[in-house]
């Protein structure tokens, strides 16, 4: 009998022991699981976020080589004239987010400004713009800071130099690009899972871009909905001076939510002609 007893009290002992093992085997495994899963899920990120930054580097790529093939017929031909405004036309068909074609005089003047609609601008003097005080001290290609355009969309100006036949400067060829239906695009053709806000922000802070389009055209650094979150600005400062990166910070789900939550973030930088962004994939943890 006691020895029955024995046989019986081993048996339960070694079940209960075998069910924990498997429990924790279980478990183990299932972390294992998650472990990978989320390392396919940020892997999956990771390539879309480079395959984001590629395309739009090599668009901004093409604008700079149209307007270069522009600015070295046109140092040949001037900067005004049915052939110079025929040669601006044609860096236009070639450059998918072009809005304008414009040639600019050593003063800062514009000569030329195509298509027609944009004629008025003939004649203005535009010297007082940052980037084109830097093309005339220069003599290099510039890229200008986004700018809000009239027409309610963010747009950048490019700018390549024009030289003679004997090297002297005699202006520059500017395209103003829009750059906000540029990364809209890009985005939207993304192969992405659900879930994730994606943000271009320009190194001063602006939102160039937002999936959330409320965002678009607010400063991360100058609006006051985020003046009292002196961690997440600082992040932010810390994230614009690095290439790529990843990190979490804590900020609302939203602004009107009102709810804060902690955020993981993937970016990448891009840029052209002394100006860059940064691409940002937002995930709430």
């Amino acid at each position: 009998m006691d020895k029955s007893r024995y046989i019986i009290t081993a048996a339960v002992a070694f079940l209960v022991v075998a069910s924990a093992v498997a429990a924790n085997f279980y478990l183990q495994s299932e972390e294992l699981r998650q472990e990978r899963d989320e390392l396919a899920v940020r892997e999956d990120v990771y390539r879309a976020l480079m395959a984001l930054q590629s395309d739009v580097q090599e668009e901004i790529v093409q604008v700079s080589d149209e307007l270069a093939k522009g600015a070295a017929i046109l140092g040949a031909i001037g900067l005004n004239g049915t052939e110079a405004r025929a040669v601006m036309n044609e860096v236009l068909d070639n450059v998918t987010y072009g809005i304008d074609a414009v040639t600019i005089d050593p003063q800062g003047v514009i000569v030329a400004s195509e298509p027609s609609a944009y004629h008025g601008a003939e004649g203005v003097n535009i010297s007082g713009q940052e980037q084109v005080q830097r093309m005339i001290t220069t003599h290099m290609p510039v890229m200008s800071q986004v700018f809000m355009m009239v027409e309610g969309f963010m747009a950048s100006d490019m700018q390549l130099p024009v030289f003679d036949a004997e090297g002297r400067f005699i202006g520059s060829l500017s395209v103003t690009l829009d750059i906000e239906s540029l990364l809209r695009d890009k985005v939207e053709a993304l192969d992405l899972a659900t879930g994730f806000q994606i943000t271009c922000l320009q190194d001063d802070g602006l939102e160039v871009y937002d999936t959330d389009e409320d965002q678009i055209g607010r400063n991360l650094f100058t609006d006051p909905a985020y003046a009292n979150y002196t961690e997440t600005l600082e992040f932010m400062h810390q994230l614009l001076e690095s290439n790529n990166g990843y990190g979490t910070y804590e900020y609302y789900e939203s602004l009107d939510s009102g709810e804060l939550v902690t955020k993981e973030v993937y970016w990448a930088g891009f840029g052209m002609h002394g100006m860059s962004w940064t691409l940002l994939f937002i995930h709430v943890l």
